[in-house]
């Protein structure tokens, strides 16, 4: 799972347990004006989920089970996954950024995708 932040300018991603060893990181920062929106749990994400035509650049990946790390698929697109249940994700799109989006599994979807596309829309956080 991941906690997800806006700080300042920045949103931050900070990759929780044992998935900072299986996806190579514990944090990623992103300044705000990179981040185009976020959306809860599109079907992109569960096809991606259950498609094994990938490459792990480095990443973890047990189908069905977790995707962590750093995705390169066919169609192109450089994407960093934290994911163990597709249902309970936020897809961020990103620009002028190594990754072109983050799929992160997050406590409540919802509410990060709304304090997320706040943030970048200069409206204050709700509370």
């Amino acid at each position: 799972m991941t906690k997800v932040e806006i700080q300042d300018d920045r949103l931050i991603a900070r990759i929780q347990g044992l998935d900072q060893v299986l996806a190579l990181r514990s944090e990623l920062s992103i300044p705000l004006a990179h981040v185009q929106g976020a959306a809860v749990s599109p079907p992109e994400v569960r096809k991606r989920w259950g498609n094994l035509f990938r490459a792990h650049v480095p990443a973890t990946d047990v189908p069905y089970v977790v995707m962590a790390g750093s995705f390169l698929f066919l169609d192109g697109e450089h994407a960093f996954w934290d994911v163990h249940d597709p249902d309970r994700t936020v897809a961020i799109e990103l620009d002028h950024e190594r990754f072109a989006k983050l799929v992160l599994e997050v406590e409540d979807p919802q509410a990060t995708v709304t304090a997320i596309n706040a943030a970048i829309a200069g409206q204050p956080p709700l509370s």
